[in-house]
């Protein structure tokens, strides 16, 4: 079908004027893009300032050089897919014709990644994806599969990506391109995204992220323009001069913001005021209440069914197809155009050129008008009238659109229809979970909970459930306080209505969900959550064997700094036989690492070992190469412990394959650390040092990894084997009197000592020695006993060398290995030496010392 006619009236043409600093600042960065140097910039203002339209002449002047520019729109409000601006990018990148073919997808490892984005990419002949989709690490995959997808061109074109209105973007498409942006470096990209300062601040999360956007790249803040750019805007709009007097009036009027400027010369032309009789006396502007009247009035003069077209296309978004509106209205295709032809010509409404069929409008302050004239009710009956359209429009395939029909559907709860609402947005929380969007999900879930709060209060189960689905996600977004506290909610109710089993999957949500926990922190006994575990495998008995082995088996873990080894294993134990019993990969796998982590002591290395085998043989078996590594980290550690080190350089090397197929930085960060761990072993001290600070680097992106601290432990241990403490010495010092684990304890004594501050060290270590060295057989007791030793032979304290050399002596040719492989103590039979030389034993000193 031909589209609409433009009306023959007068129209004013769209102008760019002034923005030459900003302009420049983009070009720069356009001309290191092209060297190879990918930049970033954040163009930030107020709604109306001119910030996507500056972005378009930076686009237009790329484009004519012949590079590649490709937009990604956030959707104003709720209802838009997951990761929707990066679908839009690589749509219209599919969209290109392209004889070289499609670029290089992350090794060919990342289309089912992408697949999950854009379906178009399925029938990609591809691997299947490298890790399980709700590991702790999941959405790494997806992210590094489509920043190779994009730096990857085969025809090596330089790249503008732009995305507009950052404000609107769900967390999960920010935080992909947090990643892009980190990675641009050695690219031919250029990345422009423009966000309205005021409504970002609103949520802190959105805030934070593009403060790290900013840090990463440039930050480019607009501000309205001055009397001489508001003349030539005039100019280039009308073709006409404007009098000083306009002008001054005008930027009295709006501050210099340029759409505002546009609405009151779209009105001075339409009314024909633009050139008064006396230029001397400034005009009566018509725009008495800003810029939304003056919207209004650009509005006033369309017909009727115009208007209600309108209003329709304003529920449903910024930007609409004509299908929908088309059923919404009631009219066939050739009459709602018609309806539609003075909008067009009026510049309310423009097409989209991306896509046949699909108009906007064109600016987003002019949609807000719109909707916001509607009343509460009149509000939620237009949402559900779309939201019945939109269902039977796509009711072959609604997956892509599960979180557009929650958001119709959720207001439309006022007027009705509150099982749809629940329903759709609990598929669309599933949707965005099953796409790693886990934000979405989680605000998702809330907003179903809402629903049934208000509609079926008394259906606790059907809330049970959703608490449980919304804590989940919250857990996989990194927001652990929140889901604990709606794990607790949960079990709140699971007990009040007598559902052992809820209860059961409250408390393991609880106790830390999923795959994230491999450890509890240090000393630290969370007493809540072994409570709410132990009432849980109370009520639930023999009733369910699978959670059933999965509470003893988190409870040993949340047990390990309780001062009750043998109830720790023996509770792994059980949990181990139970998931032997059943057969479950999963079950086994999360069985074996509770079994590991509680028999991390000294006297069960062996066994440790043995459980690490199998873990590997089961990630292999299963094809989870995460899991595999798993094995491997307990593998290396396990034969540094025995000394064995050609067996744990085999195990480093195993590790560094997987972890450079996977590129995951974290297993990147622990590559380096245990390369600059055997490095400092062996003497290569250079070598060491260059290790330690790449794990720093890699580090860097993965909170987890704890970089600095680790660090500086290893350049400690490093600078201490070279002679050089000294740099270390004083840079902070430990207080006496302060509580502190007893590893802390160990390592205060042994610093007192090298500061040769003799008197604070004896202090200690004869408190210790008080106490019968109460060290917990925990996996730091082999290098706190080392420390221990070290301080006893410095000060000569024969006493405390006596009771050291009786409780170490079991464990020679070991060696004292610390935090999974960080670093390295020394060896056993090092420091029995230094005891047996403290005590006088010469022969068992040359002994210990020869092994």
């Amino acid at each position: 079908m031909p589209p609409p006619q433009q009306p023959t009236e007068a129209r004013t043409q769209p102008v760019f004027v002034g923005r030459h600093y900003e302009l420049v600042e983009l070009r720069a960065g356009l001309e290191d893009a092209v060297a190879g140097r990918g930049r970033s910039f954040l163009v930030v203002g107020e709604a109306g300032i001119g910030k996507t339209r500056l972005v378009e002449e930076l686009a237009r002047e790329a484009a004519e050089r012949g590079h590649l520019v490709l937009w990604g729109r956030c959707w104003e409000g709720e209802g838009a897919p997951p990761y929707w601006p990066w679908i839009q990018v690589i749509r219209a990148y599919l969209r290109i014709p392209r004889s070289e073919g499609l670029p290089r997808i992350a090794g060919g490892a990342g289309a089912p990644y992408l697949a999950q984005l854009v379906p178009e990419l399925g029938g990609l002949d591809s691997p299947a994806p490298s890790a399980p989709p709700q590991s702790e690490h999941a959405r790494f995959y997806p992210f590094d599969a489509v920043a190779t997808f994009l730096g990857s061109r085969p025809d090596r074109t330089p790249l503008v990506l732009v995305f507009d209105d950052l404000q609107w973007a769900d967390t999960p498409s920010l935080l992909l391109l947090q990643f892009l942006v980190h990675e641009l470096r050695d690219t031919a990209m250029l990345v422009v995204a423009t966000y309205r300062e005021m409504e970002a601040r609103q949520s802190p999360h959105v805030a934070d992220i593009l403060g790290a956007l900013a840090r990463d790249g440039r930050h480019l803040p607009l501000r309205g323009f001055g009397d001489e750019e508001v003349a030539l805007f005039i100019e280039g709009k009308t073709g006409r001069s404007a009098s000083a007097a306009l002008v001054r009036a005008v930027h009295h009027e709006t501050e210099g913001n340029p759409f505002f400027v546009d609405e009151i010369v779209h009105l001075l032309v339409s009314e024909g005021t633009l050139e008064p009789r006396d230029t001397s006396i400034p005009p009566r502007l018509p725009v008495p209440e800003g810029v939304r009247e003056a919207i209004r009035r650009r509005l006033a003069p369309l017909p009727a069914p115009c208007r209600d077209a309108l209003t329709l296309a304003s529920v449903v978004g910024r930007e609409f197809g004509l299908g929908a509106l088309q059923r919404a209205c009631g009219l066939g295709a050739d009459a709602l155009l018609e309806v539609l032809r003075p909008a067009l010509g009026r510049e309310i409404l423009v097409r989209d050129p991306r896509a046949a069929g699909r108009y906007r409008f064109a600016h987003a302050l002019i949609r807000e008008t719109i909707y916001e004239e509607l009343g509460a009710a009149e509000r939620a009956r237009l949402h559900g009238r779309i939201g019945d359209v939109l269902e039977a429009l796509h009711e072959m395939d609604p997956t892509p659109h599960l979180a557009t029909l929650a958001h119709h559907f959720l207001e439309a709860v006022p007027a009705g229809g509150a099982e749809k609402a629940i329903t759709y947005s609990t598929r669309a929380a599933r949707y965005a979970e099953a796409s790693l969007a886990y934000e979405d999900a989680a605000v998702l879930f809330e907003r179903a909970l809402d629903v049934l709060a208000e509609g079926r209060p008394a259906d606790a189960r059907q809330r049970c459930e959703l608490l449980l689905a919304r804590g989940g996600a919250q857990w996989k977004a990194g927001d652990g306080p929140a889901a604990r506290e709606t794990f607790r909610q949960a079990a709140d109710l699971a007990r009040r209505i007598g559902d052992a089993p809820l209860l059961a999957r409250s408390a393991l949500g609880f106790a830390g969900e999923g795959s994230r926990l491999l450890w509890v922190r240090s000393g630290v006994v969370d007493q809540p959550r072994i409570e709410l575990l132990e009432e849980a495998l109370h009520r639930l008995g023999d009733g369910d064997p699978g959670l059933r082995a999965q509470l003893l088996a988190r409870l040993a873990i949340n047990l390990y700094w309780d001062p009750q080894p043998e109830r720790v294993l023996a509770l792994s134990e059980g949990a181990l036989a139970l998931a032997r019993q059943l057969g479950d990969p999963g079950q086994l796998a999360a069985a074996l690492r509770a079994r590991l982590i509680a028999l991390w002591r000294p006297e069960t290395a062996e066994e440790r070992l043995a459980i690490a085998d199998e873990i590997v043989t089961l990630g292999q078996r299963t094809g989870n190469r995460e899991l595999s590594l798993l094995g491997h980290r307990f593998r290396i550690v396990g034969f540094l412990e025995f000394g064995d080190v050609v067996a744990a350089d085999r195990e480093i090397e195993a590790w560094a394959q997987i972890a450079g197929e996977l590129r995951q930085p974290l297993y990147l960060t622990d590559l380096a650390m245990w390369r600059a761990t055997r490095a400092i072993m062996d003497g290569r001290f250079a070598d060491g040092e260059e290790q330690a600070k790449r794990a720093v680097e890699l580090g860097q992106r993965e909170h987890d990894a704890q970089p600095i601290m680790r660090y500086e432990i290893q350049t400690f241990v490093l600078h201490y084997h070279q002679g050089r403490l000294e740099q270390h010495l004083g840079r902070s010092q430990p207080r006496a009197d302060a509580p502190a684990p007893m590893l802390v304890r160990c390592f205060r004594a042994f610093w007192w000592s090298e500061m040769d501050r003799k008197a604070e060290a004896q202090l200690d270590l004869s408190a210790l020695a008080r106490e019968g060295f109460p060290l917990p057989h925990d996996g730091a007791w082999v290098v706190s006993m080392g420390l221990l030793s070290a301080v006893a032979a410095e000060l000569n304290d024969r006493a405390s060398a006596a009771k050291l050399y009786d409780l170490l002596v079991p464990y020679a040719g070991r060696v004292g290995i610390a935090a999974a492989g960080l670093a390295c103590s020394g060896s056993v039979s090092y420091h029995l030496g230094l005891l047996a030389s403290t005590l006088g034993r010469v022969a068992d000193a040359i002994r210990h010392y020869e092994d």
